[in-house]
């Protein structure tokens, strides 16, 4: 996965690549480390992991970012509506043409189907971009089955 500036969409110098084994990557960092790229120095190592934010209970619902400017809601429950029956769709689309900034929170209506959502689509390509999809968060707890009221209004807050 290559990292783009948004405005631009030119590279911005750093990417990240997924190894099958854990000796693979290792090889590429020893090996790699330090070599020249089109004439440039390249720094390789091993990505931190993120500390993910643990939900207090059965999760409903999903975060998807990265998708295509041209997406509609309708379009992201054709996508990802065959985990499971969508309670809620609610998308954000990215004011520029052509870029890849929109993102959708999906409700479902049990916490299995949101996990199988997630197991099917994390780390694969949707129209020749990479998709961004986990659990929803909102930076606060998960829902537990409420019925989302009060996480919309505090989206409509930020």
């Amino acid at each position: 996965f290559l990292s783009r500036r948004r405005s631009t969409r030119t590279v911005s110098g750093f990417a990240f690549v997924e190894f099958e084994t854990e000796e693979l990557a290792e090889e590429a960092v020893k090996t790699l480390d330090g070599s020249l790229l089109n004439g440039r120095k390249v720094q390789v190592v091993r990505a931190r992991p993120r500390t993910p934010v643990q939900p207090r209970g059965p999760c409903k619902e999903i975060f998807i970012g990265g998708l295509p400017h041209d997406m509609e809601e309708h379009d992201v429950v054709d996508m990802i509506g065959k985990y499971g029956a969508v309670r809620k769709t609610t998308l954000h689309k990215s004011p520029l043409p052509g870029s890849r900034n929109s993102y959708a929170f999906v409700h479902f209506e049990n916490p299995e189907a949101a996990t199988k959502a997630v197991k099917a689509w994390r780390f694969k390509e949707y129209r020749g971009g990479l998709l961004r999809i986990d659990f929803a968060t909102h930076g606060r707890q998960h829902d537990n089955g409420s019925d989302g009221n009060k996480r919309s209004s505090r989206r409509k807050e930020r």
